[in-house]
């Protein structure tokens, strides 16, 4: 971010990404009506022929930000487990973290217009009493990754959020008789 007079530079930076794929939405969440029935959530074992080209294209991409975050060659992501969510409006969940893995990985191959966002908290604790935001009593007048308590990132069919597996997340409740599904993978760095 910079200014006329002064640069204003971001440090112990998180990160998260968002990505559009190309995928067969239409195919995966038929899938996984199929093999879904009662359970909202199904594990994966990496290979299932309809979840190739997601893995595939994950694979990719954790593979370029592996290298844009500077880590060493001599080392790479690999998938250690994953899962399939079914959620409807009832359920929601509490912050919580993935301290086994280093990136958190979110595909959503369907999405009802009205699911729950998903939510990060600020790791700086701290933030939220230097910068009050409540309704009542707020000192800021624009959201941005220096001011920001929560940051949202609202779920689109064919979505991919990857985040480091630090990072708080937490679903929020969906409107009434929505359908959400999405794909979790975590991934750890390893040598080669």
């Amino acid at each position: 971010m910079e200014n006329k007079t002064f640069e204003i530079q971001p440090i112990f930076s998180s990160f998260l990404i968002q990505k559009k794929l190309n995928l067969d939405t239409k195919s995966i969440k038929n899938w996984i009506e199929k093999s879904s029935h009662t359970d909202y959530k199904i594990p994966l074992t990496f290979n299932e022929d309809i979840l190739k080209d997601f893995y595939l294209s994950l694979k990719e991409i954790l593979d370029n930000l592996h290298l844009a975050l500077g880590f060493s060659k001599n080392t790479k992501q690999q998938f250690q487990e994953a899962w399939v969510n079914v959620d409807s409006n009832e359920r929601t969940s509490l912050p919580h973290t993935h301290p086994a893995s280093d990136f958190i990985c979110v595909y959503y191959p369907y999405v009802e217009q009205g699911s729950g966002n998903l939510e990060f908290i600020n790791p700086n604790s701290a933030i939220e009493h230097i910068f009050p935001q409540s309704r009542e009593n707020t000192i800021i007048d624009t959201h941005n990754l220096f001011n920001s308590k929560i940051w949202q990132v609202v779920p689109e069919n064919n979505l991919l959020v990857i985040f480091p597996s630090w990072l708080h997340h937490y679903v929020r409740q969906s409107n009434s008789n929505t359908t959400r599904m999405s794909i979790a993978l975590n991934s750890k760095i390893v040598s080669k």
